[in-house]
């Protein structure tokens, strides 16, 4: 659908769904915990579709936790964003097991998920296209994991 813009702080976006993803009860043994880091900066307002946004936003974090779900040791999710040269760059990296087959990414109903349907990368690239920006994903020079960069002109 045609994305219905106004400004929309990205601290409040991303309070609304870190939380989805942070266990509330201590019950789970520790490698089974979601670790969510953010690295808050200065907040930003962009001109975006805040629901799609907001599915986008999940879509990228909960694939980057099932990437770590594989592995025994625990890993944590970090999300950041800063302003550069007029752009808006939003990243979550993980520790998880980086990219395997990049040529199929994007590809729509390509999954490696038991429970995936492959729709999740796609429709997160067609949200960031409407709204002029684009989604890299790539896998992490300094460590195991993946990258996933959102890239938005302010102007």
């Amino acid at each position: 659908p045609e994305p219905k813009k106004h400004p929309t702080s990205i601290v409040s976006l991303v309070d609304k769904v870190i939380p989805l993803y942070q266990n509330p009860l201590d019950t789970l043994p520790e490698n089974q915990k979601n670790k969510i880091t953010v690295s808050r900066s200065e907040d930003v307002e962009l001109m975006i579709d805040p629901i799609q946004f907001e599915q986008v936003f999940i879509n990228l974090i909960k694939n980057a936790i099932e990437s770590m779900q594989s592995k025994t040791a625990t890993g944590e999710v970090n999300v950041s964003w800063q302003v550069t040269d007029n752009t808006f760059r939003f990243i979550i990296s993980d520790e998880g097991s980086g990219i395997s087959n990049k040529g199929n990414l994007f590809v729509p109903f390509y999954t490696t998920k038991k429970q995936g349907s492959g729709i999740g990368l796609v429709f997160c690239r067609q949200v960031l296209e409407v709204h002029n920006g684009q989604l890299s994903l790539i896998n992490r020079a300094d460590k195991e994991g993946c990258l996933a960069i959102i890239e938005l002109p302010l102007s």
